[in-house]
């Protein structure tokens, strides 16, 4: 029987061999990696590859020890960007590339996805390695995106077509969440969005959360938004959560003060169509009388202005429109009046605004009213030709 015998192999160099093996495994824990490049003078190897000339680098390159070329691509974003050194790295990353270096670059590039070699780092490991978690074809995807001139643009503009939550697009493509690259991909989806994902993709909470960053670290973005969300969004359809995060931020357009001026006015009209309806429609809810707010509602597109005040714990309301308005009250008993439109400005203006005190109900039951509208029977039916008729915009 043959019995094999081994060579006689020193400790020392089973060692060495042993070292070899574990640094080509393509991937294993990070406690490993970090171990590999322990040792490794980084100011040092870089100061080599700075002062090797031009036609050595192919063969440092091929000289690299593997703990060393591993050092380059774990801190390669901490060398400086546009310079010789990072140039030099790149090439020899470009060269001496393993599988494990892609996740690497693909962590880094979220950090640091202005530096434009990491960039490129980062779409070469794409193109050649795996990443966890991410398919095959959004791998492809990404390098092409990050091959390109502006891959942020193009990264945007395939995030603002899918049709899912911003969370599961994260995990789809493993952007960590609360990231650099995750926050100025979400500023541009923001602004890029169609209303779908406004409104029935993404959750109330995540809309919320967004618009208040939005609002915090990009408040010319945040402009951008809403205009973008109040001009595409159906009105009957706008958020009440969303516009009152509107109303808080930029204040009350109707108000000498406020930052709507930054807003086109096609915006400023929607909103204020909002503003108005939802002022109308809380004040009946508050009477409790549905009926009233029905009836008014059929002319809510028609609306310049709805103020309410309170007169001895009870609610008033103003329904301005271009040639008439209303006084309701929501104390039982009481009449509407219409006026013609001048005479609030003349008169009841303060009043709306809350600027002069009405102490009773009767200072807002004046005798140069049009009409006063009894809601009593079929009232609706009757009084529907003749305020419809009064509340007509004039042709212009």
């Amino acid at each position: 029987m043959m019995v094999w015998r081994f060579p006689n192999v020193k400790p020392v160099k089973l060692k060495e061999v042993a070292e070899l093996i574990l640094n080509e495994i393509p991937e294993r824990p990070l406690s490993l990696r970090e171990k590999r490049a322990k040792g490794v003078d980084f100011e040092k190897l870089l100061r080599r590859i700075q002062e090797t000339p031009a036609e050595k680098m192919h063969e440092l390159t091929a000289d690299l020890l593997v703990p060393e070329v591993d050092t380059l691509c774990y801190r390669f974003w901490e060398i400086p960007q546009n310079t010789p050194a990072k140039t030099r790295a790149l090439s020899i990353l470009t060269a001496r590339h393993k599988s494990r270096y892609t996740q690497e670059a693909w962590n880094q590039f979220q950090t640091h996805y202005k530096d434009q070699e990491l960039v490129q780092l980062a779409a070469l490991g794409l193109k050649k390695g795996p990443v966890r978690g991410l398919s095959e074809t959004l791998r492809a995807h990404l390098a092409g995106f990050l091959h390109q001139e502006n891959p942020l643009d193009l990264l945007t503009m395939y995030l603002s077509h899918k049709k899912q939550p911003w969370e599961n697009i994260l995990k789809e493509l493993q952007i960590t969440g609360g990231s650099p690259l995750e926050r100025e991909l979400l500023r541009g989806y923001m602004l890029t969005a169609d209303p779908g994902q406004y409104s029935a993709v993404n959750t109330l909470a995540f809309m919320l959360e967004t618009f208040s960053f939005m609002e915090g670290e990009h408040p010319k973005d945040y402009l951008q938004m809403i205009e973008r969300y109040l001009l595409l969004m159906n009105e009957e359809k706008y958020n009440t959560n969303l516009m009152d995060h509107m109303l808080r931020s930029l204040g009350d357009p109707r108000e000498p003060v406020s930052r709507w001026d930054s807003v086109s006015k096609e915006s400023r009209a929607r909103f204020l169509w909002w503003l108005n309806f939802r002022i109308m429609s809380d004040f009946f809810a508050e009477a409790g009388d549905n009926e009233r707010f029905t009836f008014w509602r059929q002319f809510s597109h028609l609306l310049d202005e709805a103020r309410c005040i309170k007169i001895r714990d009870s609610g008033v309301a103003f329904l301005v429109f271009e040639n008439v308005f209303v006084v309701e009250f929501a104390r039982v008993g009481n009449a509407a009046y219409v006026y013609p439109r001048q005479y609030y400005e003349e008169k009841f203006k303060p009043y709306a605004a809350g600027q002069e005190p009405v102490r009773h109900e009767s200072l807002l039951k004046d005798d140069t009213n049009l009409f006063r509208i009894l809601h009593g029977g079929a009232w609706q039916y009757r009084y529907y030709p003749r305020v419809a008729k009064h509340v007509e915009r004039s042709k212009r």
